[in-house]
Parts: structure tokens; C-alpha cells; sequence
């Protein structure tokens, strides 16, 4: 069920009556789905009938895929079928919930008094009203965004395109620029040929055609099979409506980590009959397809695919992907150490060396306290399992160099300082992968009580487009050296600690108590033990 999108739709149900309170509370949620649906469906249309693009169209970036420019005719044809279907599936979508919407109010009306449906009625158009209003603004300032950007595009592609030339002997005249959105940059000394600079050119977003082979059957078949336990589950929980509200109290849903043994789910006739089309439908096109070869690659990018691998097999190269320019980057082994060892690892006032035994020890200690914590808040012994890890990875440390930082004459410099890192730890798999994100599906409760807290770019320029500043105002921007810092860990738990005892009611801790939820966030803070890629 949709959840409310204004806060104070939950006062109008203070005086329904039990037995029908689940009813209502589905009907004002569709009403006001039903209101954000339409504006979004008035704003793709808008969008269609001038040509401007959204952004999660624009996002898919088919013309790098392609090697066509994203204003070729080729792929502005595929941008407006995707954008036509999409706008079919948004009416679909909003013709069935005003259905479904219709239904339920016509039993509210008929099982609530009159008076209070009519209390309830209007309270919900009032707040429908400014759930539009609201949606429309931000839709309106979204459109004008779209329409400038469009704008500059064009400007940008006449005046590329008429000095051309001009632009050519610029560059050439300026040493320090890089190329722009290039897919691959080769840092150091490393040298490699222009066959692998062919191949590596298609970009870390470009996949490979591969035959379909009794391995890639069952691993389709596996996904079929998955998929098929996940439509019974969802469609069993929503059948059975508030019991499961009360089962997810005790435990979260959905969990993203596999169980150690496979059982099937109890078969359930309204999600087996739509599985069984759509796995025909993939059956047969696998079928279909599995006796014709193709390949995607000339044979001088396959020849440079082959140099690649077996240079990165003998240790001679690097290859991963820059931070933010989302391009491959290439550099040699020994740089590589360089700048993990001497300029990043060597800071002996956050690393040291340590053991494999010291790393079991402090994993048994955090499985050890997360058993007893789990025991104590009566979880399900099937959830404590599921989230323990018995043979658990040592986390990873790895790099990704800051292409967009590097000037064009350093790029070939051998010096470690002249490349910034992004330094990241791979817990997937580790000691407290499981663990922690259980730990954040209770800490991530307090966000909301963070002013400061953006979740994303939008969010900020919103907030950004929605000040006004007086007149004698000026608005100034600064860039920060040093966002992420190191914080005190003991600092950390304190805030926390104090933050869980002022919004206690608002929280769902699962049945954890304050202490409990503190003490295994320190033990997982202190299970910090990782390794370099080699």
C-alpha cells in the first residue's frame, strides 16, 4: 500500500472505528497517489508535446552505448518511443488506481456515518490540494530546468559544430586541458597499445555479447526461480495486510542476504499464473536466440581485450575506474602500490599492521554479542542466523584515482603526490555486512530529525531554488577541502546514544534496547580490519 504523502492525512483517521480503519487509510493513500500520478503524467506529456527530455531518460545515455551522438536522429527516435511508453504506462497505472480509489471510497461512504465521511472527505481534499500544489511547483521548476539545459545543449552544438576547426587548434595551444568525457586514461608510464585503447574506448558501461551455453541457462533459470519465491512472498504479505505490519515490527523486510539452505515457497495461484507467461515468454526467447553467435567486438578490439588480461595477469597493470569521470583508467602495478602504501596506508596515526588472528578474534567476538543481543530481544533464531556470519570475508581495500582533478601534465607524472585517491573498503561479505545493515535500518530512523542532512543533489538545489534572500543579501558558495574527516568514534556513539533517548517513541529499534543497539555498533566500529587488493 502507498504510504501517506502529507503526515497530517493520519489525524483524520483519530475517530474511525477499527473494523474499518485499514479501508480508510487505503483510500485516502490512493487519493492522494492518485493526485501525484496525474501531475506526473500532465508533466511527460508537457515534456512530449515540446521535446524536451527527462532526466531519466536522458540518464541512459544510449547514444555512448550506440557510438552515435545523443542528438542523432537514430536516438532521438528511441528517446521519444521510451518516453511514449512510459507515458502509456503512467496512464495504465493511474486508471486502475482510480478504480481501485472509486471502490474504496464507495465503501467508506457506505460502512462510515455521514457525517464523518463527510468530515473526512473534505479534510482529504484540502490536503489533496496542497499535495498538488506542491507537486505542480516542483514539476514546473523541474520542466524549466529541463528547458534551459535543453537550451545550452543547442547553443553548445551549433557553436561546436561551426568552430570546429578553431576548437581543434585551441586545444592543441592548451596543454593543461584534458580531453573531454574520455572512456579511457592511461596514467604513468603504462604503455599500451591502440588496439587495447580501441576496446577500453567502449567505456566501463559497454557489455560483451556472450553465447548462451548450459551455464547461462541455469543462471537464468535460478533468476526464474528467485524471482518467482519473491512474487509469492510479496503477493502473500499483501494478502494478509496487518499481519504482516505486526511480523515486520520484529523483524525487517525484505533481507538482502541469501538463506543458508533453499526452500521453496508454498505455491500461490494469483502469482503462479502471471510467473508462468512471463517465464514462457523468457524461455522461448532463449530458445529462440541460443543457436545464433554474435559478438560486438571488431577483431582488433578482441585482440586488444586479450593484451589487456594477460598484462593485468602478470601483474603489470591496474585496471579499474575513475572516481567521477566514469571512464577506465589505466596505470601500472607499481604505481598502484606507490600511491596505496606510501601515500595513503603509510599514515601510521590511522593504520597499523596487523594479524590474521587478531581479525577471527574480533570477528567471533562481534558473532558472540550479536547472538546474545539477538536472544535477548527475542528476534526469530532464523533471523539471528541468517545475519550471522560464520566464515566471513576479510574486507578489501581498494582505490579509484580522481581523474577530474589531474591536470594533463601530470597524468603522465610518476610521482605518487601528484594523484588524488578515493579510498574505499569493501565489506561485502565481511564480519559486519549483515550485522551493520541491520543497525542502519534503526539508526537511518534519526536522518529525518537531521536538519542539515541533504540526501541528494536535488534535494539541495531545491532547497536552494526555495530560499529568498533579502536584498542586501549576497549568496556565496565555498569549496570544501576536507568533507569527509575522521570522527571520534566515542563521540559518535554518544550522539547517538543521546539522539535515540530524545526521539525513542519515533524509532523502531525491533526490540532492541539503547544499549543494546550501542554496544553492537561499537563492537562493529571495532571490527576494522581490512586488506589491500594485491
Amino acid at each position: 500500500m502507498p504510504r501517506f504523502k502529507e503526515r497530517r492525512t493520519w489525524r483524520l483517521l483519530q475517530n474511525v472505528p477499527p473494523n474499518v480503519f485499514r479501508l480508510v487509510r487505503e483510500a485516502l493513500s490512493l487519493r492522494q497517489k492518485v493526485v501525484l500520478t496525474r501531475q506526473s503524467l500532465l508533466f511527460l506529456k508537457r515534456c512530449k508535446a515540446t521535446e524536451i527530455l527527462p532526466r531519466f531518460i536522458q540518464n541512459k545515455q544510449l547514444g555512448s552505448v550506440c557510438g552515435l551522438p545523443d542528438n542523432h536522429p537514430r536516438i532521438k527516435n528511441i528517446y521519444r518511443s521510451l518516453l511514449n511508453v512510459v507515458i502509456r504506462e503512467k496512464e495504465h497505472l493511474l486508471y486502475s488506481m482510480l478504480l481501485k480509489c472509486e471502490a474504496k471510497e464507495e465503501s467508506c461512504r457506505r460502512l462510515l456515518s455521514e457525517e464523518l465521511w463527510r468530515r473526512i472527505e473534505g479534510e482529504s481534499k484540502r490536503l489533496c490540494d496542497l499535495i498538488r500544489s506542491d507537486a505542480k511547483a516542483t514539476l514546473c521548476a523541474k520542466y524549466d530546468s529541463l528547458r534551459d539545459a535543453q537550451r545550452v545543449r543547442n547553443s553548445d552544438n551549433v557553436h561546436s559544430s561551426s568552430n570546429f576547426n578553431r576548437s581543434e587548434q585551441q586545444s592543441s595551444q592548451q596543454p593543461n586541458i584534458l580531453p573531454e568525457k574520455a572512456r579511457v586514461t592511461v596514467v604513468g608510464d603504462a604503455r599500451i597499445p591502440s588496439k587495447a585503447v580501441d576496446f577500453l574506448s567502449l567505456g566501463p558501461s559497454f557489455s560483451l555479447t556472450q553465447t548462451i551455453n548450459p551455464l547461462t541457462v541455469r543462471k537464468i533459470v535460478c533468476g526464474l526461480q528467485k524471482f518467482r519465491d519473491q512474487l509469492r512472498t510479496k503477493a502473500r504479505r499483501d494478502s494478509q495486510g496487518q499481519m504482516v505490519e505486526r511480523l515486520e515490527r520484529t523483524t525487517p523486510t525484505p533481507i538482502p542476504f541469501p538463506q543458508s539452505f533453499y526452500k521453496e515457497s508454498d505455491p500461490f495461484p494469483e502469482a503462479d499464473i502471471k510467473f508462468r507467461v512471463l517465464s514462457a515468454g523468457v524461455l522461448n526467447a532463449l530458445d529462440k536466440f541460443k543457436r545464433e553467435k554474435r559478438s560486438n567486438l571488431t577483431r582488433e578490439q578482441w585482440e586488444g581485450f586479450n593484451e589487456i588480461r594477460e598484462r593485468i595477469k602478470r601483474n603489470e597493470l591496474r585496471l579499474s575506474v575513475s572516481d567521477k569521470g566514469g571512464e577506465f583508467v589505466i596505470l601500472p602495478q607499481s604505481l598502484d602500490r606507490e600511491i596505496t602504501d606510501r601515500l595513503h596506508l603509510a599514515d601510521t596515526t590511522v593504520y597499523r599492521n596487523t594479524t590474521e588472528k587478531a581479525f577471527l578474534m574480533q570477528t567471533h567476538k562481534l558473532s558472540t554479542l550479536w547472538v546474545k543481543v539477538g536472544k535477548m530481544a527475542k528476534l526469530d533464531e532464523r533471523f539471528i542466523r541468517r545475519l550471522k556470519q560464520e566464515n566471513p570475508t576479510c574486507p578489501v581495500f581498494y582505490s579509484l584515482i580522481k581523474t577530474h582533478k589531474l591536470s594533463a601534465e601530470n597524468v603522465q607524472s610518476l610521482l605518487p603526490q601528484a594523484y588524488k585517491i578515493r579510498p574505499i573498503i569493501s565489506c561485502v561479505d565481511g564480519p559486519t555486512d549483515r550485522i551493520s545493515w541491520f543497525l542502519n535500518k534503526i539508526i537511518g530512523q534519526l536522518l529525518v530529525h537531521i536538519p542539515s542532512r541533504l540526501s541528494n543533489t536535488g534535494q539541495f538545489l531545491d532547497r536552494l531554488r526555495a530560499c529568498r534572500p533579502q536584498r542586501d543579501c549576497v549568496v556565496e558558495s565555498f569549496d570544501v577541502s576536507a568533507l569527509y574527516t575522521n570522527v571520534s568514534n566515542d563521540e559518535a556513539l554518544q550522539a547517538v546514544s543521546e539522539m535515540l533517548d530524545q526521539h525513542e517513541r519515533s524509532v523502531l529499534t525491533f526490540g532492541l534496547s539503547k544499549a543494546q543497539i550501542v554496544a553492537l555498533i561499537k563492537e562493529c566500529l571495532n571490527c576494522n580490519i581490512f586488506k589491500r587488493v594485491p
